[in-house]
């Protein structure tokens, strides 16, 4: 049985993945980068966006909102695959933190205008919280350790209600067992399932794997602080033109 589960799931036994296993994960050469991934993402956010705090019941909110259901499963991919090629864990995981915490103003102003909204947090932190889930998952601790440390962070994130929540961190685990391109299709029902425990919209976020299937595993153009600093830009942007349009 341990044999069988480290055939399926071996980057959740291993703090490095084997030259067999690299030779095997390698993703195809369709030019995609993790640069083109980052932009589509951030388009898919803001188009989502858009939908929910301007065209709320307007006939193409829908639309706009199902566009957009692409944008978590890509930040989610990104903070696997920077887990594996990152230099500075500690520094990846701070950066993370920090903007977290810059970005939670203007996300409360943005979908409750208010400063200060307990009810939410922003996306940094249930991506900080993936980090440091897969980040347990790779050091060599027995399975039961993992697994709670699995259970663990996603509770975290269900009783702070971080964006996503339990969903978010199961996606994050979903790439992380899952990151051979073999298990693609498997991606795709795990998607769709996991979807269904936030709302019925979020299911339909399975269309992303296809995107995520052309990743080449290139970095392309570094972007980072431009990356993160966008999502509090974004909204802080909406939030003045939605108080100064409803003035």
């Amino acid at each position: 049985m341990a044999t069988i589960l480290h055939k399926v799931f071996p980057f959740f036994f291993a703090t490095k993945p084997n030259d067999e296993l690299k030779k095997r994960d390698k993703l195809p050469s369709i030019p995609l980068r993790s640069f083109e991934l980052k932009i589509i993402a951030l388009l898919a956010m803001v188009i989502d966006h858009v939908g929910l705090m301007f065209l709320e019941h307007h006939p193409l909110c829908p639309i706009l909102r199902i566009i957009g259901r692409m944008a978590f499963p890509i930040y989610a991919f990104l903070i696997v695959e920077g887990f594996f090629h990152t230099r500075n864990f500690k520094a990846y995981a701070s950066s993370l933190l920090l903007w977290a915490f810059l970005s939670e103003i203007p996300y409360d102003l943005a979908m409750s205008s208010e400063t200060f909204n307990p009810s939410s947090q922003n996306v940094f932190f249930t991506l900080f919280l993936g980090l440091i889930m897969i980040k347990l998952c790779s050091m060599p601790l027995s399975i039961a350790a993992k697994v709670t440390s699995i259970i663990l962070i996603g509770c975290i994130a269900f009783w702070s209600r971080s964006d996503y929540g339990i969903y978010g961190i199961g996606i994050i685990l979903i790439f992380y067992l899952f990151r051979r391109r073999h298990f693609h299709y498997l991606k795709l029902g795990l998607f769709a399932a996991a979807g269904f425990f936030v709302a019925p919209l979020q299911a339909l976020s399975f269309y992303t794997v296809f995107i995520l299937h052309r990743y080449n595993g290139q970095p392309g153009p570094r972007i980072g602080k431009y990356y993160y600093s966008f999502y509090a830009a974004h909204l802080l942007l909406f939030y003045i033109i939605r108080a100064l349009t409803h003035s």
